[in-house]
C-alpha cells in the first residue's frame, strides 16, 4: 500500500506543476488518474474534494442514515475508479457522480433497513420537529434526487452543478463547455419540468427548500474523503479489499458495477481491475453479457415458501384487515400474464414502494420479487412462459436497459442496452414475438420500435410511425405489427400495420379522429381491436387484411387503455377510466364491472379475465363478473377512521376505493367508491360518512389558469348502517378535499380556497368565508384540528426559481378569522393520529416511517416508540380503546394492542 498513501501528506500543487490543482478540469483529473503515474492520487484526491459535498448529501438524503450514507458514500467514488474508462462526458463529473451515489444510496438504505428488520433494533427518537416547512423539505429532497435523475442529460447538467455543486451559472458554463445563456436557458426549462414532475408525485418545491442541506454538507469528514481516495487507487492495482473499505462499501460498489454493466465478479479482489476497466472501456452502445452457473447472489429473487404472506402478522400486532394476496406494493404500472395465466408479474415504475413481483394466480402468494431493480418500465413474459423481459432506465448507462429472467429460477440471464437516444423518457411498450426469439421494444424517442433479435442482442429492424407510440401488438403467427398511437403533427389519430420479416409497411388504418391507445389481434389474426381516446371513447374492428373498419363500439367513458380478446375471439373486453365492459362479436355490452385495469387478458378456457387494477391484481368470472380475490384495499391507504363504539372502521385508498371493515373479526363488509386525492369524514357517532366527488354540472373560472374552466364538486353522504345515500347536497364551485365533523354531529365543515359550515338536516350551507393568502395561491396541505374548531393551511404562491412563496396559516372556524401564533403540534409535517382524549398521538417519521412514535400532545415528549412494519406507513389512527391502526401501501391496515400511558408500548419496542 506504500503507493496508495505516500501522496497523502504531500502538496498537491506542486504535484501538478502546471497552474493549481483547482484550476485543472474534471476531465484532465480523470486522465491524469487513469495515467497511473506519480500524479494519480492527488488528481483522485482532488476529484473527491471538488464533488465529496455534493456526493456525501445526496448518500444522506436517499439513504437516511448516517452510517448507510458513509458506505453509500465509499462505494460511489470506488465505483468512480473502476468505471472512469467508460464515462463519455469527462467535462463535469458531478452529473454522473450524482446518478451513481443516488443508485449506490438506494442500495444501502434497503440494505440497512433489511438488517434493522432482521436485528429488531430501533433508533433513538430524532427531535420533534415544530416547522412544517422544514420536514416538508426533507420530504422533496429524497424525491427530488430519484427526479434529477431521470431528467436528459442537457437538463440535469446545470442543475446538478448550480444548485448541487453550489456553482454559477458562469463556472457551471466552463465547466460544461457551454455559453451562460445556454446554461440560463436549459436551467430554466429544467425547473419548469421538474417542477410538473414533482407535482404529478403529489409533492411541491417550497420556500427555500434549495437552502443548504441540499447544496453542500457544511463539513466532509476527512478520514472518508481519504478512504475513498485509497480504496480507489487500491482498485486500480486489484486489491480493493486491501484498503480498508467496509465490506459493505465493497459489497454496494460490486453489485452497483454489476446492474451498470452485468459484467459478473464475485469480489472486487477476484478480478484485476485493469481488466474489468478494458472490459468496460471497449463495450459498445450495444452489448449483452449471459449469466454464468455460480450461485445467484442474494438480490436474486427468490421463492417465497411456507405460509401465504397475509397469514402472517408482526409480533407486536394483532390483526390485519385485508389480504396482501394479490397485493402490490403501490399502483401496478405495467402488469403482463403469462400464456396459461398461472402467473403474472408486475411493476410499479417509478413510484415510492415501486417494486417488481411475480405472483401466483391461484392463490395470490407472491412466487418472486425482483428486490434490486427500479424503474422498470414494462414487463412482458415469453409464450412459453420461461422467460420474463423487463425495460428498465439506466440513467448512470446512458441507455435504457432490457433485462431477461428465467422463470423458473428466478435468475438474470442476460441484458440488452438500447442505443442511448433518451434513455430517462418511459418506455412503455414490451412484447415477445411467437417465435419467443424476438421482442419489440418502443424506442427511447418514443416515436418508432426497434425488433431486436434476443440471442445476439441487436436491433433486426426498427419501425417508424410517424407519431408518439401508444400501443404496438404482434399478431398471433408472428408475422404482422400494428402499432397506434397520436399524431403531433396533423393532430388526426394514428395506427398501421407492417410485415415484421420484411419492415414493409403495409399502410395506414384510416378512421375517425383520436389517439389510439391500445391496440389487440383477434386470436386468428384476422381482426384488429383499436382503443381511442376522445371525448367519446370508441372501440374499432378492423379488417387486418385490408385496414378497413367493420364494426364501431361506443364507449361511455374518454379514455380505453386496455383492450383482450377472448380465446374463440366472439368476446372482447375493454377497460376505460373507471370500468371494464365485455362485448360480443356485434358490440353489444353483455357484461360490465365497475374497476378500470390496465393488462387485461383472458385465461386460456376463457372463463376468466385477468388484469391490474390500481395496486392489485384482479381475476373476474366473465359470465358473472364476480371477483375471485379476497375483498380489501386496492392501493396504499392514505386515511382510517374508527367509529366511536370500536365496531367499525372505514379506511380510504390512493386511488379512491374506500372500505368499511367489522373492527372484531376484520370482516371487509363494504366497498365504497370515493375520490382520488381527496379525505373523507365520520360523523361522531360513527353513523354517517361524507366525502366530495367531481359534479361537471358546475363549470367555473380557473383562479390558477386563466381561460380555463375547473369542475365543481358535490357532498356525498352515506348512511353506514344501511349502506344507503342521503342526496341532500347542492353542487358548488370549488373542491372540498379535507371534511370534518363538528362535535356535536349537526354541521359539517369543508375546506379549499372556501371554509363552508353545512346543515345536515337541510344540506344547505349555514356559513362560509374565504380562508385565502394573496390571489392564485393554492392550498397544499390542509388540516382541521381534531376538536373541530381550528383549520390549517399551507399554501403556495409564486414561484422563485425551483422553491415556491409559502406561508402557513391557521384560521378559527367560527369567528373566520386567522389565528396568529407558532404552528400547533396538531399540524407537524409527521403522520400523525390523535388518541380519543386528546391527549396523546401517535407519529410515523417521514418520508417512509417505519418507527413509530407515540408523544404527549401538549407538550411533544416522547413516551415510546417501536418498530412499525417493513413497508412505509401511509396512515395512522386510533381506536376508542387506545388500539392504534397502521395503513400500508399494499392496501392492508395492522391493528397494534393499546398503549398504557406512563409505560412502554408492548412488543419490539424501546422508551
Amino acid at each position: 500500500m506504500a503507493r496508495a498513501s505516500s501522496w497523502i501528506s504531500r502538496d498537491i500543487e506542486t504535484l501538478f506543476r502546471v497552474g493549481t490543482a483547482d484550476g485543472l478540469g474534471d476531465r484532465l483529473l480523470l486522465d491524469r488518474f487513469l495515467d497511473g503515474g506519480d500524479d494519480a492520487g492527488p488528481a483522485f484526491e482532488m476529484i473527491v474534494a471538488r464533488h465529496g459535498a455534493m456526493v456525501l448529501g445526496v448518500c444522506r438524503r436517499v439513504a437516511g442514515d448516517d452510517h448507510a450514507a458513509e458506505d453509500a458514500f465509499q462505494a460511489a467514488f470506488l465505483v468512480l475508479a473502476l468505471r472512469a474508462r467508460a464515462i463519455r462526458r469527462r467535462e463535469s463529473l458531478a452529473p454522473w457522480l450524482h446518478g451513481v451515489a443516488a443508485r449506490v444510496a438506494r442500495r444501502a438504505r434497503d440494505a440497512a433497513s433489511r438488517r434493522r428488520r432482521r436485528e429488531v433494533v430501533v433508533e433513538s427518537p430524532e427531535p420533534f420537529a415544530t416547522e412544517m416547512l422544514e420536514a416538508e423539505a426533507d420530504e422533496l429532497r429524497l424525491v427530488l434526487d430519484e427526479e434529477l435523475g431521470r431528467l436528459p442529460g442537457k437538463y440535469r447538467d446545470p442543475l446538478v452543478l448550480c444548485y448541487l455543486e453550489g456553482l454559477s451559472q458562469e463556472e457551471a458554463a466552463r465547466a460544461l463547455g457551454w455559453t451562460k445563456g445556454t446554461v440560463s436557458g436549459r436551467l430554466a426549462r429544467a425547473k419548469e419540468i421538474l417542477r410538473g414532475r414533482l407535482s404529478r408525485r403529489g409533492l411541491a418545491p417550497t420556500a427555500g427548500f434549495l437552502a443548504t442541506p441540499l447544496t453542500l454538507p457544511s463539513v466532509m469528514p476527512a478520514p472518508l474523503a481519504t478512504a475513498a481516495v485509497r480504496a480507489a487507487l487500491a482498485a486500480t492495482i486489484g486489491i480493493a479489499e486491501a484498503s480498508g473499505l467496509p465490506a459493505s462499501a465493497l459489497d454496494h460498489a460490486r453489485r452497483t458495477i454489476q446492474a451498470m454493466t452485468a459484467i459478473r465478479w464475485a469480489t472486487i479482489s477476484a478480478i484485476s481491475a485493469p481488466l474489468i476497466l478494458i472490459a468496460l472501456g471497449t463495450a459498445g452502445a450495444w452489448s449483452m453479457a449471459a449469466r454464468d452457473d455460480s450461485p445467484a447472489p442474494a438480490k436474486v429473487p427468490h421463492r417465497v415458501a411456507g405460509k401465504i404472506a397475509d397469514d402472517q402478522l408482526p409480533p407486536w400486532a394483532t390483526q390485519r384487515f385485508g389480504s396482501t394476496r394479490f397485493r402490490h406494493t403501490t399502483r401496478i404500472e405495467s402488469f403482463a400474464v403469462s400464456p396459461d395465466a398461472t402467473f403474472a408479474v408486475a411493476a410499479s415504475g417509478t413510484r415510492i414502494s415501486n417494486s417488481v413481483r411475480a405472483y401466483d394466480l391461484a392463490t395470490g402468494r407472491v412466487l418472486s420479487n425482483f428486490e434490486d431493480l427500479h424503474d422498470v418500465t414494462s414487463v412482458a413474459i415469453s409464450p412459453d412462459g420461461k422467460t420474463v423481459a423487463m425495460t428498465q432506465r439506466e440513467v448512470s448507462a446512458l441507455a435504457p436497459t432490457l433485462r431477461l429472467y428465467d422463470t423458473a429460477s428466478g435468475r438474470e440471464t442476460a441484458h440488452i442496452t438500447y442505443p442511448p437516444n433518451d434513455p430517462l423518457q418511459r418506455s412503455g411498450l414490451l412484447g415477445f414475438a411467437p417465435d419467443g426469439k424476438h421482442l419489440i421494444v418502443e424506442a427511447a424517442d418514443r416515436v418508432s420500435m426497434h425488433l431486436i433479435r434476443l440471442d445476439k442482442g441487436e436491433v433486426v429492424r426498427t419501425f417508424q410511425l410517424g407519431g408518439y407510440i401508444f400501443a404496438a401488438v404482434l399478431s398471433p403467427d408472428g408475422k404482422r405489427i400494428v402499432a397506434g398511437g397520436y399524431d403531433y403533427d396533423g393532430n388526426h389519430d394514428l395506427a398501421r400495420q407492417w410485415e415484421l420479416d420484411t419492415g414493409r409497411d403495409l399502410g395506414p388504418i384510416l378512421s375517425a379522429k383520436g389517439t389510439v391507445r391500445c391496440a389487440a389481434y383477434s386470436p386468428d389474426g384476422t381482426t384488429i381491436a383499436l382503443g381511442y381516446e376522445a371525448r367519446k371513447a370508441r372501440i374499432e374492428i378492423v379488417d387486418a387484411a385490408t385496414g378497413k373498419r367493420r364494426l364501431e363500439i361506443p364507449f361511455p367513458e374518454d379514455s380505453i387503455r386496455s383492450l383482450a380478446f377472448s380465446p374463440d375471439g366472439k368476446t372482447i373486453a375493454a377497460s376505460g377510466d373507471s370500468t371494464t365492459r365485455l362485448f360480443d362479436a356485434s358490440g353489444k355490452e353483455r357484461l360490465k364491472i365497475d374497476r378500470r385495469a390496465i393488462g387485461l387478458r383472458f385465461s386460456p378456457d376463457g372463463a376468466t379475465l385477468i388484469g391490474a387494477v390500481a395496486g392489485m391484481i384482479e381475476v373476474w368470472e366473465t359470465a358473472t363478473g364476480r371477483s375471485l380475490v379476497p375483498a380489501g384495499g386496492e392501493s396504499p391507504v392514505e386515511q382510517i377512521a374508527v367509529t366511536p363504539d370500536g365496531k367499525r372502521i372505514v379506511t380510504l385508498g390512493g386511488e379512491g376505493d374506500g372500505h368499511v371493515w367489522d373492527a372484531a373479526t376484520g370482516e371487509h363488509l363494504r366497498r365504497v367508491g370515493m375520490s382520488w386525492q381527496r379525505g373523507f369524514a365520520l360523523s361522531p357517532d360513527g353513523r354517517l360518512l361524507a366525502w366530495s366527488h367531481e359534479d361537471d354540472t358546475i363549470q367555473y373560472p380557473s383562479e390558477d389558469a386563466p381561460g380555463a374552466t375547473e369542475t365543481g364538486s358535490r357532498l356525498r353522504l352515506m348512511d353506514l348502517t344501511t349502506g344507503e345515500f342521503i342526496e341532500r347536497f347542492d353542487p358548488f364551485e370549488g373542491s372540498a378535499n379535507v371534511l370534518s365533523f363538528a362535535p356535536d354531529g349537526r354541521t359539517l365543515m369543508t375546506a379549499d380556497r372556501i371554509v363552508r359550515v353545512w346543515d345536515l338536516a337541510t344540506g344547505k350551507v349555514t356559513r362560509q368565508f374565504a380562508a385565502t393568502w394573496k390571489p392564485r395561491a393554492r392550498i397544499w396541505r390542509s388540516r382541521f384540528s381534531f376538536d373541530g374548531t381550528q383549520l390549517a393551511m399551507m399554501y403556495q404562491g409564486e414561484t422563485r426559481g425551483l422553491s415556491v412563496d409559502s406561508k402557513f396559516m391557521v384560521w378559527d372556524i367560527a369567528a373566520g378569522q386567522e389565528v396568529p401564533g407558532p404552528t400547533p403540534r396538531w399540524f407537524t409535517p409527521e403522520l400523525q393520529a390523535f388518541a380519543a382524549d386528546g391527549k396523546t398521538m401517535a407519529v410515523a417519521r417521514p418520508p417512509y416511517g417505519s418507527a413509530i412514535q407515540l408523544q404527549e400532545v401538549a407538550t411533544g415528549r416522547v413516551l415510546g416508540e417501536f418498530l412499525g412494519p417493513p413497508a412505509r406507513v401511509t396512515s395512522l389512527a386510533f381506536g376508542p380503546d387506545g388500539r392504534l391502526y397502521i395503513g400500508l401501501p399494499d392496501g392492508t391496515v395492522l391493528a397494534r394492542p393499546p398503549h398504557a400511558p406512563g409505560s412502554p408500548p408492548a412488543g419490539q419496542d424501546r422508551p
